[in-house]
């Protein structure tokens, strides 16, 4: 599934935020981008009656895409298992979440690439 707007050349997804930065200060306050875009603009661009909501279940992997930066959001368990599981080797963590967590985690090897020294601590 492609989040609507996902195709818009370059910009993709990025142009929404501009109504993400309303939602940041109005009455309704929703904290962080994604949580708004799958509980307020994937319903409203969808077509879909103010109580439908979002169902991570209904799309398993939904692509959207921040100025030409593809994002997939993957909601099935089995297929998350299969990419951390079986067909780790093939990614590795974003250093996004090392630079999030460093304050909890410290050095931990939790977040170091997925080179020996990881594989030989895991």
């Amino acid at each position: 599934m492609l989040f609507p707007g996902c195709k818009r050349f370059f910009f993709g997804n990025s142009i929404d935020l501009g109504e993400y930065s309303d939602a940041r200060h109005g009455p309704n306050v929703i904290r962080g981008v994604h949580q708004w875009m799958t509980e307020v603009k994937f319903p409203k661009a969808m077509g879909w009656p103010e109580d439908k909501r979002f169902e991570g279940a209904d799309y398993p992997v939904v692509a959207c895409n921040f100025q030409s930066v593809c994002a997939l959001w993957i909601s099935d368990p089995e297929l998350v298992q299969d990419i951390f599981g079986s067909k780790n080797a093939l990614i590795d963590k974003h250093h996004d979440g090392r630079l999030w967590f460093s304050h909890i985690i410290g050095k931990s090897f939790i977040y170091s690439n997925n080179d020996e020294l990881w594989k030989e601590k895991r």
